[in-house]
């Protein structure tokens, strides 16, 4: 019984025999596929008619994405006005109701916090 090994590395090596791969890169061999008669040229409307669910898809997905991201800022940007109206608020108690030494204290603090 004769098996074969796994290790035959025979008919890959046959890939890059160097005759055939010299036919490959043969000029005449390379451009003949440009001639007149064997010449088709690459229709893009064939391609775009074929695809056009994909690029509509595609179209409305993006639209959706847009939708998103505006929906999301805004969202972020009402966040960040309550978060700054808070802020005010709270420097406004603290104004009203502590001393100039824990305005200074509480204004380092802030400071820190926002460099931070």
């Amino acid at each position: 019984m004769a098996t074969k090994t796994p290790f035959d590395m025979s008919k890959m090596f046959k890939l890059f025999d160097p005759e055939d791969i010299a036919k490959m890169f043969n000029p005449k061999n390379m451009y003949s596929v440009f001639e007149a008669e064997s010449f088709q040229p690459f229709d893009m409307t064939k391609v775009v008619e074929a695809n056009r669910k994909n690029f509509d898809a595609m179209v409305e997905a993006n639209k959706a994405a847009a939708e998103a991201y505006q929906d999301l800022m805004g969202k972020q940007m009402e966040m960040f006005g309550q978060m700054t109206e808070a802020a005010k608020e709270q420097m406004a108690w603290i104004e009203e109701n502590a001393g100039p030494d824990a305005m200074t204290k509480k204004t380092e603090a802030y400071a820190e916090a926002t460099e931070k």
